[in-house]
């Protein structure tokens, strides 16, 4: 089966032959699809531990930042037996079909909330940006102590869906179930509102075939799931970026020819931020670094790692 619908320029479609599901976008402005996408991560302890032990974690919709994102009432649930099927196994049929009849606003609401909830037990998230240079983003996202990933997604091993530009939109309109099928999800997923363009994203929408846990919704949570990480290869990893907060800089002395940046590392965080930098150099990666030694100017320099002391680097800038 074939579902597809047309809005502002875009074209959703979902293929179903009972046992393989296929998603696909169209855009009358194409984006063209980056050889690399990036990940920009706090600098946290379980950021450091998704780098070390290789996976993505890849969330329920009511984990993300932007409180509208995959919202809920982008969708309208106007098929009365797609309601039927979807409550049956919590409401006697007699009170779903008064309440089907009665065109209770709450039931819509609720069909809308439980739908999505019930999708993404199966299906995770992984936002990515092809602009890893952003400024806005180092900001909200790392406020520069934290690190950006560099991925050739070509190489994760896991199945997913796209790499799918996002849909930035001004006013988003919702769709009928009636009349946009299955890729009424596919809209849901990718529309975001037009302020959040400069984050050029792409998404994967990660399918499971065992159930996810559900954190934002307790019915649903209750029941309990695996959890939502997705691990990738070594060699997915392309360069690892640290911000311009990571090395502070009373750590830092740059040599005269500004070849090589001597680090010498304090206690704040130190734990954190030497398993990165060990990281990058036990397995021979490309370490870049978000220089700020210009007012308004962002620079990003590529080094390899030595370690020349217990806290105490050595970085070879590389041409």
């Amino acid at each position: 089966m074939k579902s597809e619908f047309e809005i502002n320029g875009w074209k959703f479609i979902t293929e179903n032959d009972e046992s393989i599901i296929d998603f696909k976008v169209e855009s009358s402005e194409p984006r063209s699809l980056p050889p690399s996408l990036f990940k920009l991560y706090s600098l946290s302890q379980y950021s450091v531990d998704a780098l070390l032990n290789g996976y993505l974690y890849a969330p329920n919709p009511s984990q993300l930042n932007d409180i509208y994102d995959c919202d809920v009432r982008l969708i309208k649930y106007d098929n009365p037996e797609f309601i039927r099927e979807l409550f049956a196994p919590d409401f006697p049929k007699k009170e779903l079909d008064s309440l089907i009849d009665s065109d209770d606003p709450h039931l819509q609401l609720n069909t809308q909330v439980n739908f999505r909830e019930i999708l993404f037990r199966h299906y995770g998230i992984v936002s990515l940006t092809s602009n890893p240079n952003n400024i806005q983003m180092w900001s909200y996202y790392t406020n520069h102590k934290g690190f950006a990933l560099q991925f050739d997604y070509s190489k994760f091993g896991f199945q997913f869906y796209g790499p799918f530009p996002l849909n930035y939109c001004k006013e988003p309109v919702q769709v009928a179930v009636s009349t946009s099928g299955m890729s009424a999800i596919l809209y849901q997923f990718l529309t975001k509102e037009i302020n959040w363009i400069h984050e050029e994203e792409w998404r994967l929408l990660v399918p499971s075939n065992e159930a996810l846990v559900s954190p934002g919704f307790k019915g649903i949570h209750d029941l309990g799931g695996k959890e939502r990480k997705f691990f990738y290869p070594l060699e997915a990893i392309e360069m690892i970026t640290v911000g311009s907060r990571f090395i502070s800089l009373d750590e830092r002395t740059i040599d005269g020819d500004e070849k090589i940046m001597y680090i010498d590392m304090m206690d704040y965080e130190r734990t954190e931020r030497t398993a990165v930098i060990d990281f990058a150099l036990e397995h021979n990666i490309t370490l870049g670094y978000f220089m700020d030694r210009k007012p308004f100017i962002a620079e990003f320099m590529k080094f390899k790692a030595e370690k020349v002391g217990d806290y105490r680097y050595a970085l070879h800038a590389i041409d």
